[in-house]
């Protein structure tokens, strides 16, 4: 069968400065980037450090799709992973590590699960009390509160937490993988699952 056609509304143009953006992007400008709840910006992380080779040190940046202004959400000594804006476009949640990473250092920190205001400000350790490294952070669709996935004991668990604290609880904890997941506008969960 034939395969559709897509053609493109716009022609490309870069968003950010050049002098961040790298033939290799991941030394300096993550290419996970997110779309604000309105489509004005996109969200990307950034090693904006002197010596980025030296220094790991990845923070969140908003840049407004119509003009190219960029503006730096987090500035921590850590590192920023994954994020992702909040159905209303109000907040983001992300994972991270709080400590200074060099890129001798292997990160031997969990990482845990954050949230911000998407203008900036302080930021909110959600699953604090969880000692286990934390990735794959997904609102859910009223962003009251977030999924995530963290290893433990072999196995990866699925859970959830409120954005205005309290304990992460699991949703699926069985001696597997959860993988890839995906919520639905109606809160139905899709996901990976792999059995030993």
């Amino acid at each position: 069968p034939p395969w559709p056609r897509i053609g493109l509304a716009a022609q490309a143009r870069p968003f950010t400065d050049s002098s961040f953006s790298v033939a290799t992007p991941s030394l300096r400008t993550s290419v996970n980037s997110r779309r604000s709840g309105d489509g004005s910006e996109m969200v990307f992380l950034s090693n904006r450090e002197r010596d980025p080779d030296a220094a790991h040190n990845y923070d969140i940046y908003a840049v407004t799709v119509s003009t190219g202004r960029v503006r730096q959400i987090t500035k921590t000594p850590g590192v920023e992973m994954e994020p992702r804006v909040s159905p209303d476009g109000k907040w983001i949640t992300y994972t991270a590590t709080t400590r200074t990473v060099t890129t001798i250092d292997s990160v031997a920190e969990d990482a845990h699960v954050f949230v911000v205001s998407a203008s900036g400000g302080a930021v909110q350790e959600l699953n604090h009390a969880l000692d286990r490294r934390s990735s794959s952070p997904e609102w859910t669709p009223d962003g009251q509160a977030v999924l995530y996935t963290a290893s433990d004991h072999g196995k990866t668990v699925l859970y959830r937490v409120s954005v205005k604290g309290g304990a992460s609880v699991a949703l699926i904890d069985r001696k597997a993988q959860v993988g890839p997941f995906s919520m639905a506008r109606n809160g139905l969960i899709a996901l990976g699952l792999t059995d030993p």
